[in-house]
C-alpha cells in the first residue's frame, strides 16, 4: 500500500500506532519497533516529497513519538534523521 497510497498509508499507520498501539503494548514489542524502523525509513527513502506536507510530517513524527514513549531508542534516531533531512 505504501507504493501505490503513501499518504493514505502513512496516515492509517499513524492511527493505527496512536490509537491502539501504545494500549496494546506493540509499542513495546521488539516487533513493533523494528517494523515501525522499517516502514519509516522506507518512507524517508521513497516518499520524501509526501513529508512537505506539514499533516505528513507530523504524522510521521507521532508514529516515531509512540515508540520513543514506550522507551525505544532507534525511534529517536529516526527523528533525528527526519530533522537533518530538511537541513
Amino acid at each position: 500500500m505504501t507504493d501505490q497510497r503513501p499518504q493514505e498509508t502513512l496516515l492509517t499507520v499513524r492511527g493505527i500506532i496512536t490509537q491502539v498501539g501504545a494500549q496494546s503494548g506493540y509499542t513495546a514489542d521488539t516487533l513493533g519497533v523494528g517494523t515501525c524502523v522499517t516502514f519509516v525509513e522506507r518512507t524517508l527513502a521513497d516518499h520524501r516529497s509526501l513529508l512537505r506536507n506539514a499533516d505528513n510530517l507530523t504524522a510521521l513524527r507521532q508514529i516515531c513519538d509512540a515508540f520513543i514513549d514506550a522507551g525505544w531508542p532507534q525511534a529517536h534516531k529516526l527523528v533525528f534523521g527526519i530533522e537533518q533531512i530538511f537541513r
